[in-house]
């Protein structure tokens, strides 16, 4: 279990997954990857907020929240939140 994982607390919602990951983020790498996917204005991505997670660490991380029921999944999905 990486160090990512062991900070996820054992509830199973949404917000038990946002806070963490809102911990692991970079607010250096978000600037690139927002630039990356145009989130200006009028640009393809107009809007997205990125937390700069890479993907190894969303996956490691979220592998805790393995059984999260399907209404915690749809708020995550509803997020304004890129990695959420």
């Amino acid at each position: 279990m990486t160090d990512a994982a062991r900070t996820f607390p054992a509830s199973l919602t949404a917000c038990a997954v946002k806070g963490p990951l809102g911990g692991l983020a970079d607010p250096e790498f978000a600037e690139g990857v927002a630039r990356f996917f145009q989130t200006g204005p009028v640009q393809y991505a107009d809007g997205d907020v990125f937390l700069g997670l890479k993907v190894p660490v969303v996956g490691t991380s979220v592998k805790a929240f393995a059984a999260l029921p399907q209404a915690e999944i749809d708020v995550l999905l509803e997020s304004e939140v890129h990695e959420h």
